[in-house]
């Protein structure tokens, strides 16, 4: 009260305290603004390369799930790959996602915290399927930040370019300089092979073909499509049988 009725130099000398003591508050404050919300259960994130094979990319998959399995706190391991059948996750042959459904964590015997079991998982990947690049998250954690981010992580740097060499040079910088951040990672950059369709509607027309048939045909060979329906039992409702022409 004497301050704030005091002499003007006591008001400024005041006011000035208090800016300097904010500022060097916020100096050694996070860059964390909201407690992590521990789920309960893991995701595991595995990238290869582009032209893996979905014969290749399923026995890896194989390997990734039965090492986490021999884990005591892994009650359960469901792994998915490439885009499911409404396409609402898009990823490619070369991404997997694995929902790891852990026990109690009074149970727990391999480590005590949420870090420490990644960090055993990591390191029983490496040495039993080796590889792919791995990426820990959570479940709803993952779900949000890639519809905020588009990537699975809290912070993201994206390079844009043509020249795949110079973007993996430039991605090999980023992670060797970013002090203080963890399990900071590139992506896996390859040329991914691919085919070029020209569609020549002239010849199209005189065969009675239209251009929504090409479409479909060339969606079907990278994705699939569905030939009949099987009604389950009870036949509550038709289970599509995904079909891919070679």
């Amino acid at each position: 009260m004497w301050v704030a009725n005091g002499p003007v130099h006591c008001n400024n000398w005041a006011g000035g305290l208090m800016v300097v003591t904010g500022a060097l508050v916020s100096l050694g404050l996070g860059v964390e603004f909201a407690p992590r919300l521990e789920e309960g259960d893991l995701v595991v994130q595995t990238a290869r390369l582009p032209s893996l094979s979905a014969e290749e990319a399923l026995r890896e998959a194989g390997r990734v799930e039965r090492a986490l399995r021999s884990f005591p706190e892994v009650e359960r391991v469901a792994g998915r790959t490439g885009s499911p059948a409404l396409a609402t996750d898009p990823m490619g042959m070369e991404e997997t996602d694995f929902v790891v459904h852990l026990r109690p964590r009074s149970e727990w015997t391999t480590a005590s915290t949420s870090e420490g079991l990644t960090e055993a998982f990591g390191a029983a990947l490496k040495e039993q399927a080796p590889g792919p690049e791995f990426t820990f998250t959570q479940p709803i954690e993952m779900r949000f930040n890639e519809l905020l981010e588009g990537i699975p992580s809290d912070v993201g740097v994206r390079i844009y370019g043509v020249d795949l060499g110079e973007l993996e040079r430039a991605g090999a910088a980023v992670v060797k300089k970013v002090p203080g951040a963890a399990d900071v990672k590139a992506p896996v950059l390859e040329g991914s092979p691919g085919i070029d369709l020209q569609v020549d509607t002239t010849a199209l027309a005189r065969q009675g073909i239209d251009g929504q048939t090409i479409h479909g045909l060339v969606a079907a060979v990278q994705r699939g499509y569905n030939t009949s329906a099987a009604p389950p039992s009870p036949p509550s409702r038709a289970r599509p049988r995904p079909c891919r022409p070679k």
